[in-house]
Formats: C-alpha cells, sequence, structure tokens
C-alpha cells in the first residue's frame, strides 16, 4: 500500500548555516557538533532542535522513510515559515529543487515565501509554480502578528489558486502576542495547547473571511488534523441561524477544499483519526507526520504509520495513506505515475 507523507520537513544546508542571518532578534541559535538548538532569549523557550542528519540530509531521510515503510514526502519548511525573509524564502527553494531533482521519486515539495513581501513571493511562486515537483505553497497560522486573512498575507491564496498550487497551513512558532497572554504560559501549554487553539483559530478565520469562497478559490491542507475542527465543526460553522455573528455561507462546500494531516505521531492516534474522518468525511484525511521534528525522528515516522496502519477499515486506510492527498495535491498525481516513481508502501 503506498504510503505519501505530506508533512515532512526539510532544511537546506545553506538555510541552516545562515540561520543567524534572518532569525528575529529574540531568538538564540547555539550550535553543538551536529545539532543546532533555537531557543527563546526572554524565557529559554525550546522552539526547535536541529539534528542535521535528519534535516538536511536527503539520503538519511530516504532511508528513514524505507525503515518506515514511506514511498514518497512532501518536504516543506517546518515553522521556519514565520521567519523567512525573501532571501532565506529563496535560498531554500533552490536548495530543495536539487533534491527534487536528484530524487524526484521520493520527494516533492512546498514552495516557500516571505509572506508579507508580496512582491518576492509572486516571484517565488511564478519560478517554481511551473516545476512539477512543487505541488503546493507552505503557509503558518500566523505572520508577524497577523492571521492569514490579513491583507498583508491574504495575497498567498489566490497567487496558490491562479498556478493551481495547495496552500499548505502550518502551526507557528509565534502567535500574535495578545493571543499568547491569554493563559499560554507554563507548562509548555504554548507548545501543546497553544498550537491546536491557533490551528483552530487560523483555520476558522480563513473560512469566515471567504478566503476559500468562489470558483477560482485554492485548495487548504491543514496540519495537526486542523487544530481541534472535527470536534468544533458545528459549533463554529453549523450552528443556529445567525448565532455569533457567523457569516452566511455555504460552509459544507467550502469545508470539501479543506484537508487535514495526522501529524505528529505523538499526538493523534488511530482513534483520533477516525474520528476526524468520521465528522469531516472520509475523503479529508491525509496522511503527515512531523518528520523530523522530536527527540526521535524515525521512532515518531513509524508511530505515524502504524497508527493509520491500526485503524480497522482498509479502504479507509488507502484513502489515507495516498488517494486523499492526490485529490489534495492534484500535482502529485502526475509525479507518483512517472515511470521512475518506484515507490514503497507498507
Amino acid at each position: 500500500m503506498l504510503v505519501v507523507d505530506v508533512h515532512h520537513h526539510y532544511l537546506p544546508h545553506d538555510v541552516v548555516a545562515g540561520l543567524e542571518g534572518f532569525v528575529p532578534p529574540w531568538v538564540d541559535v547555539s550550535r553543538v557538533g551536529d545539532r543546532v538548538q533555537l531557543t527563546r532569549r526572554s524565557d529559554g523557550f525550546g522552539y526547535a532542535t536541529i539534528e542535521l542528519a535528519h534535516w538536511c540530509d536527503a539520503r538519511r531521510q530516504i532511508e528513514a522513510m524505507d525503515e518506515s515503510g514511506v514511498g514518497h514526502a512532501v518536504l516543506s519548511t517546518a515553522c521556519f515559515s514565520d521567519w523567512l525573509t525573501p532571501d532565506s524564502a529563496a535560498l531554500w527553494n533552490r536548495g530543495v529543487a536539487e533534491v527534487l531533482e536528484l530524487y524526484p521519486e521520493r520527494f516533492s515539495a512546498l514552495i516557500a515565501v516571505c509572506p508579507d513581501d508580496r512582491t518576492s513571493g509572486e516571484q517565488e511562486l511564478d519560478r517554481w509554480g511551473a516545476h512539477a515537483g512543487f505541488v503546493g505553497v507552505n503557509m503558518t497560522t500566523s505572520y508577524r502578528g497577523h492571521y492569514p486573512d490579513h491583507p498583508s498575507l491574504s495575497w498567498v491564496f489566490g497567487a496558490a489558486s491562479r498556478r493551481d498550487l495547495t496552500v499548505f497551513l502550518h502551526p507557528s512558532w509565534n502567535p500574535p502576542e495578545e493571543f499568547a497572554k491569554g493563559g499560554m504560559s507554563g507548562w509548555d501549554l504554548e507548545r501543546t495547547l497553544g498550537k491546536v487553539t491557533d490551528l483552530t483559530l487560523a483555520l476558522t478565520r480563513v473560512l469566515y473571511s471567504g478566503l476559500l469562497s468562489g470558483p477560482a478559490a485554492p485548495r487548504l491542507a491543514v496540519a495537526h488534523l486542523g487544530g481541534s475542527l472535527p470536534l468544533v465543526l458545528r459549533r463554529l460553522f453549523f450552528g443556529p441561524p445567525g448565532f455569533g455573528d457567523v457569516p452566511v455561507a455555504d460552509f459544507a462546500e467550502l469545508l470539501r477544499r479543506v484537508w487535514v494531516d495526522t501529524a505528529p505521531g505523538i499526538y493523534q492516534g488511530a482513534e483520533e483519526i477516525s474520528f476526524a474522518a468520521d465528522r469531516l468525511g472520509a475523503g479529508q484525511v491525509i496522511f503527515g507526520s512531523d518528520y523530523p521534528v522530536g527527540g526521535s525522528p524515525v521512532e515518531m515516522l513509524r508511530l505515524s504509520v502504524g497508527h493509520v496502519a491500526g485503524i480497522d477499515d482498509e479502504t479507509r486506510r488507502e484513502q489515507i495513506f495516498a488517494t486523499n492527498a492526490l485529490a489534495a495535491f492534484p500535482g502529485l498525481r502526475e509525479r507518483l505515475a512517472a515511470p521512475e516513481a518506484r515507490v514503497r508502501g507498507v
């Protein structure tokens, strides 16, 4: 059975080597051997630990995929989109394009943009949108204090639609300051509950704002089961008419353009994934791992595959592992059908 991982991260060596040149001034970058640690200077909050062997080595990533039964992965920037400048976004795209040329049967990718610099973003989308290996554009839940529906960021949706690219909404490292003040300090809540809440908020704002409305609207893939979307679906989109100033829209139709992924394996098990498929529709859940985030990247990749493999419905497993990804990212269809696509699976 083919397994397509739509939530799989990679950083070119040149991007990691130049981190100090584009991370914000409140972030410390420390390097010890083959590890790079990013922490918030004010309180020591750990943004990420980059193990070069897993984040920057495509051959090692393929080994991990083979060990776990993953045939194809869609590479993206993870939360680093929060900090990208026009130059660092272009550097990421060039570095990933080299990987796509070397291993077309194993990797596709999402285009990186600096979301509040439309001129450079359009240029990157023009350049790489014509490349068969790039099947979407990466975006985080917020950028410099603004959610995706803000006028400085919303251009990404129209630009993606014009190029038939899917927008992938990934958690942010830095939600707007007022969000973080709302009780997220302590107990690592900013990372656990915070990301779930922030994803749900960003997705709701996208749907309420009309960015997915109309025949030319783009497709949207959302990380981490869409936050709490499966649980609050009725409350946010199908409640009593006029309740809570919810805009009038055909949300059932809009949600057909939204897919949620199963990442990360450390939180989402077979029960949560099945619940999401029951609530959102069996065709709206796609497999994602969040590799190589975490202290044991290969183990999390195996765990992520195992959760879906443990679902007691073969048709649903096939949908989540691959079929739904081809609908969410149509560019994958031709890529996986190519003669050289010697994909593996579970």
